[in-house]
């Protein structure tokens, strides 16, 4: 009991933190809104951040409730609740399976925007660039949509799971009932919507960093010889204006000189 009453402190203090943390993204988006109102990063920010508010909301509320309510397992287990529990433990999975999903592609898909302005700058400020990032956040949603929705098509339900303190669907019931459908269904659930995202956001990340280190060592380079050429610059006009003094002191004296340098 002990070891639960720490957790939900831990938990209480990480629900805090992102619930402020997502108020104030959200206000800030709001005072950007004004200044880019059409730009793919506002966009594509705006739903990250609407994804992470809810299921701040309503998922780890869901779960520090559950560690405070140990009879929680129980009461989604009594028959004369059934139907009242089943839906509501199938709504919460749900929309945790689709919002943590969806957040996963548009990380990704904010790897790929910033990975377009630095390779493809020109392409990058066309408006065709905002429309894909639409089209691919509606891709997004739609696929998690889908994927989240497999449980419901293998004759599945979000069951409540008392470690977790949460309603999750486990692909175990694929190995028991359906052992001919574990591959696809591994790849909806984790390959897709998971691994794949991880991939592209590392590739992205990877990628742009070298090249903006690459564009930094290369300022640096151009700096250096900028500096080299106006030091040769500058002893040349100090030269030039030695020789002017001088041309001017002789003009003043009368003297013709053999050398100047």
């Amino acid at each position: 009991m002990m070891i639960n009453y720490v957790l939900f402190s831990i938990l209480l203090c990480l629900f805090v933190i992102s619930l402020l943390g997502n108020v104030m993204s959200l206000i800030l988006l709001k005072i950007l809104r004004r200044e880019t109102p059409k730009s793919t990063s506002y966009f594509m920010y705006t739903h990250l951040t609407s994804c992470d508010f809810i299921t701040t909301v309503i998922t780890m509320t869901f779960v520090m409730v559950g560690m405070l309510d140990t009879s929680l397992h129980d009461q989604f287990s009594d028959v004369a609740n059934h139907l009242v529990m089943k839906a509501l433990c199938n709504v919460i999975g749900f929309q945790f399976n689709v919002l943590s999903r969806v957040a996963l592609f548009i990380v990704a898909a904010i790897g790929m925007d910033r990975w377009l302005a630095v390779y493809k700058p020109l392409r990058y400020k066309r408006k065709d660039v905002l429309q894909m990032a639409k089209v691919g956040v509606a891709a997004a949603w739609g696929i998690s949509i889908i994927i989240s929705c497999v449980p419901f098509f293998m004759s599945h339900n979000y069951k409540y799971h008392k470690n977790f303190r949460m309603c999750v669907w486990s692909i175990q019931v694929v190995f028991n009932d359906h052992p001919k459908l574990v591959a696809p269904v591994y790849f909806l659930l984790y390959i897709l919507p998971v691994i794949l995202p991880a991939v592209i956001l590392v590739t992205c990340c990877v990628v742009v960093s070298a090249r903006l280190l690459v564009c930094k060592r290369s300022e640096t380079a151009e700096k250096v010889i900028r500096s080299l050429r106006m030091a040769q610059n500058g002893g040349s006009n100090k030269r030039g204006n030695r020789k002017r003094n001088v041309d001017k002191q002789v003009r003043k004296g009368g003297i013709i000189p053999t050398q100047c340098c």
